[in-house]
């Protein structure tokens, strides 16, 4: 049978037209897309250049030789008649100082931090936790301010007597000094003998390791042998050189004495000094990033396979031997690529300086462009080592990892078999075996330095826990956030205008609470801690009134610039005032209670500008009592002069209305103390001053033509040390008063929406979580709107976002950057990941710069290109420039997160998915991302809580978001002292917010939305 030729049909082989041909439709994608990128690119710096040459600035670097007329008093010599280029080399030289130095010492500390974090200690393991979370959990920001203020700025002056230490060593506010090293003449000499000495130890370590390998034993031993080899040479060289090549200079303080003959402080001559800024920066940076570098550390050795160190214990290794030998060295593969990414950070986040006024980099060029006017040029230093991934080094350290998790590990023989002919008799265990005793020999006690740690550690936990009591308790100026509760809420945002803040929150909690009880479920331990902090914080208010008010103190003074206005007070019927008005001697010391303003400002200027001890003060001092509606009809009246005794009278009041306290002082000079017992400081919140107005009628606004003072919390300020039953009365009663109310509506909002959200769950569980995305997307556009309100309405008057401020503001740059951020950031991933080459190499470069630059510089060039950019934007406000900035910045860093995931993805999903007949849209959205970002849900979470603590980077350019609020209200002058009472209570918040956002990134992974399939 003969076999027929297939033949050609032209039909089916026609060619593909141009507009149908992929490698045609890419190739014109590619074209368009880059084209447009180029050309909005060449249009803003067209802009920007345009905007520059109008305000006659040419960027270049000519202006670097002018001279910079400002001076620089950290890092090498510098002086005002100095370059431009001068002041940059200066700065660079301090930020290696910070960053080398840094770099030293958090390695160090984290990896203390991470091993102790793994300890068999429990105390010591639970301590390095709490180091963690709290350090983690906070803005680096919050804690240079408080460092900064609160520490080093709070240290005795020099004139008082500085803190000497060991050493000697001197610390005041000044900064510290510290023994110097001098290098005399022959130092280069010696230094030969000590790189000679080196060399000679690398070479004594290299032979007693090649003698172990060929003995077949560990190789221990190595160290010693090496230092001494330095130690000989270097001692021989000390010896052949003659005179020493390095001698100490040791701080002397110069002493003074003053006319009185009061012997002070002037300065401390000689050794090194370390000035507070230097001080603080450094130490922030080392105990912050530490933190991080710990739990690098501890997830290292913990993906160490544990049959290693059982291997190693089987052995005969000592737990130091294991660490040193077996442990460290397979981590340190696992530990060097996240441990540079840390590196990177601390020298990033040495940029902060700024804000202490240490002269680094950005300080710097800060200064120099706003000299100059060239912002633009001064940007570009800013830009640091771009961080590079390695997955050819990453695909190397696998290769080396153990295959089973059990490899390695020591197994019994089943050779031989044992059988007992008879069950052993029962016997009880050891009491100190079991039980409490049981536990604490072995988490507290199982080894001698194990007993050493917990009795070490025990002892300062305690000693700061006391000392940490008396300072919150007794201390502590609290009325700076009693005060200011408002402020810290929601900033200068108009107080008539509150109400609408308060209804955001309440749509946010209702939708939070929903999204609880559909995606998780709320623990007994949960609601046990909610419900009974909830009735403390209600009753708190009664429980506090059940203990004695601080008595108020007002001070008529002679004499002064500041004479005691009238002072009203609201009263009930029949309430009891106990008054005593005491004639008082310069040496009287400040009675302890509360003090108003202007008495504490008159009794100050009296005290410092009052004659000589021996001449006789000459006061007459009257002070009366009566209704504010009838002033001149007094219910008390007392009288006090110098010399004379002290007047005291008991009054009843007849009326719940309010009344005033006025006062007439005569005599060229002298001062009293009126003590008022039984009046209760009045709360400042306009709440509070609603519900008076409503009880007692408005106040009068004059007295005899004087505006008068209220008896308020924040006109008055507590003096003195508060005991436990102050404490209670004039801190925990206002501050509870004062929110309850907020608290006990958002608590019924959020069990309710809760039970709601799983009765719906229980009906509908999918159409009702799909419902709840829909509200939360609904419910963003709706919540700016009621912020931002309306142009023309009444109801919803326009608020300008320059009036929002304080934990409002924080939070809304940090949900506008997370969720404008996300898209951007997965847009830009895919786009890395892309087959065109054009796409792909825009998103390389768009996330590899932005991720190179420190956020405080992203968001400094947002508030300073954007209006050069595009001129029709320098209308916008700084507010929405460092959105902008933000978006950006974390789009950069969560683009890397998503790519991440995106290579988790077994490339059989793509194919099984392509032979469905899925197109790449399709795949990508439903196979692809879904399982992607389910992979990295704890990145994305660990991202969003560091752009929700990077939101107090924003008051570098003047926005009062919570940590600007707080640094406006401690310079109001009531408030001077009080920085570590304002920094601890937003670091609290900080605290509070990042770990419950934590909580739930873990409760979310846990569940089904976030687990990962368990094979």
């Amino acid at each position: 049978m003969s076999q027929r030729s297939p033949t050609f049909d032209a039909s089916l082989h026609q060619p593909v037209p141009l507009w149908r041909d992929v490698r045609v439709l890419t190739l014109v994608a590619q074209i368009i897309f880059a084209v447009l990128v180029v050309s909005v690119g060449i249009a803003l710096l067209n802009n920007m250049l345009t905007a520059l040459r109008s305000a006659g600035i040419t960027p270049n670097a000519d202006f670097l030789q002018r001279t910079a007329g400002f001076e620089l008093l950290e890092g090498p010599a510098f002086s005002r008649e100095d370059t431009f280029a001068d002041a940059f080399r200066v700065a660079v030289v301090n930020t290696l100082r910070v960053v080398s130095v840094g770099l030293v010492l958090t390695t160090i500390l984290g990896v203390v931090i991470g091993i102790a974090r793994l300890s068999s200690n429990w105390l010591v393991r639970h301590i390095a936790l709490v180091y963690i979370e709290a350090l983690q959990n906070t803005p680096l920001l919050v804690q240079l301010y408080f460092i900064y203020l609160g520490v080093f700025l709070a240290l005795p002056n020099l004139r008082d007597g500085p803190i000497e230490l060991p050493g000697p060593v001197y610390l005041s506010n000044r900064g510290l000094v510290t023994p110097g090293v001098v290098f005399t003449e022959t130092a280069s000499i010696w230094f030969l003998y000590v790189i000679v000495g080196l060399v000679a130890a690398s070479f004594v370590w290299y032979a007693r390791t090649r003698a172990a390998e060929r003995a077949g034993h560990p190789p221990t031993g190595r160290l010693a042998p090496a230092v001494a080899t330095v130690a000989v040479l270097a001692a021989v060289g000390w010896l052949a050189v003659g005179a020493p090549p390095i001698t100490f200079s040791l701080p002397v303080p110069d002493m003074r004495e003053l006319p009185t003959g009061e012997v002070v402080v002037r300065r401390v001559e000689g050794g090194d000094t370390l000035t507070p800024e230097f001080s603080a920066l450094l130490l922030g940076l080392v105990i912050y990033t530490a933190a991080f570098i710990a739990e690098v550390v501890r997830a290292g050795v913990q993906a160490v396979p544990y049959g290693q160190i059982e291997a190693a214990r089987a052995q005969g290794f000592s737990y130091f031997q294991t660490l040193q030998l077996i442990v460290l060295p397979q981590a340190l593969r696992i530990i060097i690529p996240p441990l540079g990414n840390q590196y990177l950070n601390l020298a990033k986040n040495s940029s902060l300086a700024i804000a202490i006024g240490f002269p680094d980099v950005f300080s710097v060029s800060n200064t120099i462009a706003n000299q100059s006017g060239q912002s633009v040029t001064m940007l570009l230093p800013h830009h640091g080592e771009l961080p590079h991934d390695e997955p050819d080094d990453l695909r190397r350290d696998q290769l080396h990892q153990p295959a089973d998790a059990d490899q390695g590990a020591v197994r019994m023989s089943d050779r031989y078999v044992y059988v007992e002919t008879a069950p052993p008799e029962a016997r009880k265990p050891p009491a100190t075996e079991v039980g409490a005793l049981g536990w604490m020999r072995k988490n507290l006690f199982g080894t001698w330095y194990d007993a050493l740690l917990t009795l070490v550690f025990a002892f300062l936990i305690v000693y700061a826990a006391v000392g940490l009591l008396n300072w919150v308790v007794g201390a502590a100026n609290w009325d700076v956030v009693v005060n200011n509760l408002r402020l810290f809420g929601s900033g200068r945002y108009p107080a008539d205008q509150v109400g609408r803040v308060t209804a955001v929150t309440l749509i946010v909690t209702a939708l939070s609470g929903l999204a609880w009880g559909l995606w998780g479920r709320m623990s007994r331990v949960t609601q046990i801690l909610w419900g009974t902090g909830l009735v403390m914080l209600l009753i708190a208010p009664a429980f506090a009134s059940l203990f004695p008010i601080p008595p108020i103190y007002a001070a008529p003074t002679a004499g002064t610039s500041s004479p005691l206005a009238p002072l009203i007070f609201v009263g009930g019927e029949n309430q009891s005032l106990h008054l005593t008005f005491t004639p008082v001697t310069r040496e009287t010391e400040t009675p302890k209670g509360f003090i108003g303003g202007a008495s504490r400002t008159a009794w100050g200027e009296y005290t410092r500008t009052a004659l000589e001890p021996e001449q006789a003060d000459d006061l007459t001092a009257t002070v009366w009592i009566a209704e504010a509606s009838a002033p001149d009809r007094p219910l008390v009246t007392l009288t006090v002069t110098s010399g004379g005794e002290a007047e005291s009278a008991e009054i009843t009041l007849p009326a719940a209305s309010w009344y005033v306290i006025q006062s007439a002082v005569e005599g060229a000079s002298g001062a009293a103390w009126l003590k008022i017992e039984g009046v209760p400081p009045m709360r400042s919140s306009t709440s509070a001053q609603a519900e008076y107005e409503q009880v007692y009628g408005p106040p009068p606004a004059t007295i005899d033509g004087e505006r008068p003072h209220r008896l308020d919390i924040a006109w008055l300020r507590f003096v003195g040390t508060r005991n436990l039953s102050d404490f209670v009365a004039v801190v925990v009663g206002p501050f509870a008063a004062e929110v309850n109310r907020l608290a006990l509506v958002v608590s019924l909002v959020v069990v309710v929406s809760y039970w709601v959200g799983m009765a719906a769950g229980r009906i509908n569980e999918k159409l009702s979580r799909r419902l709840a995305v829909a509200a939360w997307l609904v419910s963003f556009p709706v919540t700016m709107l009621i912020l931002r309100g309306l142009d023309g309405s009444e109801a919803l008057p326009v608020v300008g976002t320059d009036r929002w401020g304080g934990l409002l503001l924080t939070l809304v740059l940090a949900v506008v950057g997370i969720v404008a951020a996300f898209p951007i950031g997965v847009l830009a991933a895919l786009g890395r990941r892309s087959r065109l080459p054009a796409v792909r190499i825009i998103c390389t470069f768009y996330i590899e710069f932005v991720r190179g630059v420190p956020l405080v510089t992203v968001i400094w060039a947002a508030n300073v290109m954007v209006p050069l950019m595009e001129p029709r934007l320098a209308s916008v406000d700084s507010v929405i420039r460092a959105m902008v900035g933000m978006t950006l910045f974390t789009g950069a860093y969560l683009a890397e997160v998503v790519r991440g995931g995106l290579q988790a993805i077994p490339r059989g999903q793509e194919e099984a998915a392509r032979a469905l007949g899925m197109n790449a849209v399709v795949m990508t959205v439903l196979i692809v991302l879904p399982q992607a970002l389910r992979a990295v849900i704890p990145a994305i979470a660990g991202l969003f809580i560091a752009l929700f603590k990077d939101t107090s980077l924003v008051v570098i350019i003047g926005l009062l978001e919570l940590l600007g609020i707080a640094r406006t209200v401690i310079s109001q002058p009531e408030y001077v002292g009080t920085q570590r009472e304002a920094f601890v209570f937003i670091a609290v918040i900080y605290f509070v917010f990042s770990y419950a956002m934590s909580s739930a990134s873990r409760r979310l992974e846990a569940s089904g939305a976030g687990a990962a399939r368990k094979l």
